[in-house]
């Protein structure tokens, strides 16, 4: 009966020693892993979002630098981009001119109230074509009876042709900010 005793401690023993010897390993095991992944270069997919908190792009990181963006369209098409800001045939002045002319011709048609409002506006061009426009941010507007995301659109897609790319980015897809003033 003694004899059994010591055979089952022994046994107890043994598998002991062999979990305390594997989650030790596994320990060193992963210690070496974290090491290992401290001297390569860490990704990092960060998306961002329109007014709406609809996914419209991502920002690719590695190593803390941006590598990449990609473009969410409304078709859900997924195209690469670059952050570019193109010039505009007569110049920026001009089409704060522009947009501010029709928009006020938007407040007269509608007997609007006059806004002191901004739209911070995602504008994308494909090849040199303007084919997509989205609201990043609305700031002092929001809750009116007409529909200031898709008047804004509207007036920003009348720019198309008097974009003014670089000609070694024409075959570029060019995402941009523009602030629109509601004003």
């Amino acid at each position: 009966m003694l004899d059994n005793k010591f055979f089952l401690f022994g046994i107890f023993l043994c598998v002991f020693n062999g979990i305390t010897f594997s989650q030790n390993r596994g320990v060193k095991d992963n210690d070496d892993k974290i090491a290992e992944k401290d001297t390569t270069s860490v990704s990092i997919i960060q998306p961002f979002f329109d007014a709406d908190s609809v996914l419209i792009g991502k920002y690719f990181y590695t190593d803390n630098k941006l590598d990449s963006t990609c473009y969410l369209k409304p078709d859900g098409k997924l195209v690469k981009v670059e952050f570019e800001l193109p010039e505009y045939k007569g110049g920026y002045d001009s089409l704060k001119t522009f947009f501010s002319e029709k928009f006020q011709t938007i407040v007269t048609e509608n007997d609007s109230v006059y806004l002191d409002a901004l739209s911070l506006t995602y504008i994308l061009l494909e090849n040199g074509k303007l084919t997509d426009v989205q609201i990043g941010k609305r700031i002092g507007y929001g809750d009116e009876t007409i529909n200031y995301d898709e008047k804004i659109k509207e007036i920003i897609y009348q720019t198309n042709g008097n974009w003014i790319i670089d000609p070694e980015k024409e075959n570029t897809n060019i995402l941009f900010v523009y602030l629109f003033q509601l004003n």
